[in-house]
């Protein structure tokens, strides 16, 4: 099992690139997505800190930055708050306003066996990690869409599940505009400490009424689980639809299905040969009914399939996001905290 001090390497390098001498680039988005990396990075595990400063940031100021962090680069305890973290935002904000502050846990996913148990009792569980092939499902070869089908969601998903499921991390702040093939306005990002919930696809924006079809009797078809490649991107809900042109990046893509249409989505928001970060997103009308746990689960387990680690990260304001982590069993490894 990968240790939580490695896990902190592989997060970091997830999250943004770096120099050779670890000096912090950028955003590890697809291009042209990369935004300028934080000003100031420092990760924490019970076990060890990073801390990093962006390329180009002067010796002096370095100095002065690693003098206050230095209490917490001994600091046994992730979850605290720095020191003198108001000293380190005064500093930053005198040589050039701060756009952005972000503080919140990193989680590791349990091995398949420990998920499996924490999920049954969740009543969240992929019933593939149960051995039961989801819920009595039909296994792979969907005859209508010709991709790869993981099957119905467990009826427990579509139960009362209490509150917004959560965002899942790794989403850039922003992207274009372009209606129908990328997402639009200021997205929900635990990477980036903004947003609430569960995958906003815009600020204002609300899903379109046609989304997915109202069967007769005013219910929805049940809800279904599978994997979006190039054969079912027909599936992607208009909100969805900048993943069509980004699944080589973003892949493994995981959603939740219902009538037709995707609801709920997950996927590598930022990635390397190792490791990937989870993105999740609902649909406003799809929330609350534990879909986040479902597909981001079927992620991590298509990720391991990869032969790399799955990786969740949020900021502690996110509360639904850490529901979902609660749900799902997640092991925190780290703490991050840095400033943009």
């Amino acid at each position: 099992m990968t240790e939580p001090a490695d896990l902190l390497d592989l997060h970091l390098a997830a999250l943004f690139t770096q120099d050779e001498q670890g000096n912090l680039v950028a955003t590890n988005d697809p291009e042209p997505d990369q935004v300028a990396a934080p000003r100031l990075y420092l990760g924490r595990s019970t076990e060890r800190c990073v801390l990093r400063f962006r390329r180009g940031m002067d010796e002096s100021t370095r100095a002065v930055l690693r003098n206050l962090a230095a209490p917490d680069l001994t600091s046994n305890d992730p979850n605290r708050e720095p020191v003198n973290r108001a000293a380190i935002e005064a500093l930053l904000a005198a040589e050039q306003p701060i756009q952005n502050i972000y503080f919140g846990p990193a989680f590791r996913f349990p091995d398949v066996e420990s998920a499996a148990n924490t999920l049954r009792h969740s009543g969240s569980a992929p019933s593939t990690w149960k051995g039961e092939g989801w819920g009595g499902g039909q296994g792979d070869g969907d005859p209508t869409s010709g991709g790869r089908r993981v099957g119905p969601v467990p009826s427990p998903l579509v139960g009362a599940g209490k509150g917004n499921p959560g965002a899942g991390s790794g989403l850039p702040t922003t992207y274009a505009k372009a209606p129908g093939s990328r997402r639009s306005g200021d997205i929900p990002s635990p990477l980036t400490g903004e947003g609430q919930g569960e995958g906003d696809p815009g600020k204002g924006s609300e899903p379109p009424a046609n989304h997915a079809r109202v069967l007769e009797g005013g219910s929805l078809g049940p809800p279904d689980l599978i994997e979006i490649t190039p054969c079912t991107t027909n599936r992607l809900s208009p909100e969805f639809a900048w993943l069509a042109d980004e699944l080589t990046v973003r892949d493994p893509v995981m959603a939740v299905v219902v009538d037709g249409m995707a609801v709920s989505v997950c996927f590598s928001a930022r990635s390397t040969s190792a490791a990937s970060e989870a993105g999740v997103e609902t649909l406003p009308g799809h929330r609350g009914r534990r879909y986040a746990g479902a597909v981001t689960a079927a992620w991590a387990d298509a990720v391991r399939r990869q032969g790399r680690i799955p990786l969740y990260s949020t900021s502690w304001p996110n509360k639904a996001s850490r529901r979902v982590a609660a749900r799902l069993g997640l092991i925190q490894y780290a703490t991050d905290f840095h400033i943009t």
